[in-house]
């Protein structure tokens, strides 16, 4: 009873992430979620270590999966078939295996991936200042990532960059495939926002800037 109660969650989370758009991004909030189907629907049958177990597991692992898969059926819903999917598993599944590409080689070949993708989408729910953001800039390729709430987010790129001015973020599907249209139909546009986000990944994203930063500090320190 117990792993059918549970095999339910993670389904009705699934289809509230694709049909619904509705994304929990706290830990507490998968608790609250799990607490109230308990309670509502299955008769407090489990217990408060099986829901933190499940809310921790859905949080950590699960959600990023969901939404992974989410943001990819939305985009062939819509039309979008001209997708490259990048990444281990996408091949097994024969909805999405003509568009995979398997993992892509780190360095110049991810790069050039970058530049000729006309938009890389960002799919990370927990953390926004990537890997990703940098590395696309900087190979002068548009990046549009997914917005998490400041409070949620474990490392926020907009201490560094400022949404709207050199970063586009969206927040759901509908605000999703607004901003693709609009990007990828004015080229203007979409190159004026990648000479922004690269210029000012230079300015704050490199080794000269941190080291600055990093003898700054440390003159501070030493002062008597």
């Amino acid at each position: 009873e117990i792993s059918g109660i549970i095999y339910d969650l993670y389904k009705d989370h699934q289809v509230q992430v694709y049909e619904r758009e509705k994304l929990i991004y706290s830990r507490a909030g998968f608790v609250s979620y799990i607490q109230q189907r308990n309670r509502t629907e299955y008769g407090n049958q489990l217990s408060e270590n099986e829901i933190k177990a499940v809310a921790e597991d859905m949080h950590i692992w699960y959600d990023a999966r969901v939404f992974r898969q989410a943001l990819a059926d939305w985009l062939l819903d819509a039309g979008f078939t001209n997708l490259k999917l990048y990444g281990n598993g996408w091949k097994d599944n024969p909805k999405y295996a003509p568009y995979a590409m398997g993992p892509a080689e780190n360095g110049v070949t991810l790069s050039k991936i970058y530049q000729a993708a006309k938009v890389s989408l960002g799919n990370n729910i927990r953390v926004s200042a990537v890997a990703r953001v940098w590395e696309t800039m900087l190979s002068g390729g548009f990046y549009m990532g997914c917005y998490i709430p400041p409070e949620e987010d474990l490392t926020d790129v907009r201490k560094i960059l400022r949404e709207g001015e050199n970063l586009v973020m969206y927040r759901d599907r509908k605000d999703l495939m607004a901003k693709l249209h609009y990007y990828l139909k004015d080229d203007a546009a979409r190159q004026k926002m990648v000479d922004k986000g690269r210029k000012a990944v230079l300015k704050y994203m490199t080794y000269d800037h941190f080291v600055d930063q990093l003898l700054d500090r440390l003159s501070e320190q030493m002062k008597p």
